[in-house]
């Protein structure tokens, strides 16, 4: 056999080197595929596809549920969108004797719509609930969950006091006015919850809470009306006995003026 020539040898070296070098990138890329195999989840850096449900709601969640019913035909409609004090939409509303009106809950919180003549119950996301209001008046409601939440039904027609309606105070001889006292409206409560005072005498309630309320003697013989934050009202008191009274948005709230 012939010896190989320079020529030869080089040849063979330069073959050689390439086969070694497509070798070196077959592994390359195997290690390539294997780690996007390993990615395909998206979970590395960079993929962030969090199915986190409990993300808190951005302003633009707010009443996008989904209603599980449909709403009475010539009922009115009040959708419940979160748990602020104008999450009931409309906040007032106007309906005739013996119309109905529907509460809608659209936020992802239960609710309930409660007045001093009317309570949905617990409303959970999505559920609905229908009154009719057979009674002239305006009807205070707040949701007893989040009482800040509160609404007004407002039935057209005209009848004798009712709650929610101010009545006007009796008119006392000078004489016969007393000393003033003042009951503070806090925490969804009065305080004090009961006060004795003699006839003739002044009573105002303020209402230093961030939501509006009322002061409603239980027979009706008195009526402060809505008490916005940081107002007040006040009612003389002409006459003795024992006057049980509430707030007609939150008809928990509870308490009695004593007349001596």
């Amino acid at each position: 056999m012939a010896p190989r020539s320079a020529s030869d040898n080089d040849a063979r070296l330069s073959r050689r080197l390439a086969l070694a070098l497509i070798a070196g990138m077959g592994g390359a890329l195997g290690i390539s595929r294997l780690i996007s195999a390993d990615d395909d989840d998206n979970s590395g850096h960079g993929n962030d596809h969090d199915d986190d449900t409990d993300t808190p709601d951005t302003p633009d969640d707010e009443g996008k549920l989904a209603p599980l019913g449909t709403v009475p035909p010539g009922s009115f409609e009040v959708r419940i969108v979160d748990d602020d004090a104008d999450a009931f939409r409309p906040g007032t509303v106007s309906v005739m004797p013996g119309q109905p009106v529907t509460f809608v809950n659209l936020d992802d919180d239960p609710h309930t719509a409660t007045g001093a003549s009317f309570d949905t119950g617990i409303m959970q996301p999505g559920e609905q609930a229908t009154v009719t209001f057979d009674r002239p008046g305006v009807h205070p409601f707040a949701c007893q969950i989040h009482p800040v939440m509160t609404g007004v039904v407002e039935v057209l027609g005209t009848v004798g006091p009712t709650i929610g309606t101010p009545v006007a105070s009796p008119v006392a001889s000078p004489a016969a006015v007393g000393a003033s006292f003042e009951v503070t409206i806090a925490d969804f409560s009065f305080d004090p919850a009961e006060i004795t005072v003699p006839a003739g005498s002044v009573v105002t309630w303020v209402n230093s809470g961030a939501a509006p309320h009322t002061a409603s003697a239980s027979d009706q013989t008195f009526d402060t009306g809505v008490i916005d934050p940081g107002t007040e009202a006040s009612h003389t008191f002409a006459e003795t006995g024992a006057f049980s009274y509430f707030c007609a948005f939150h008809p928990s709230m509870t308490g009695t003026v004593t007349v001596t």
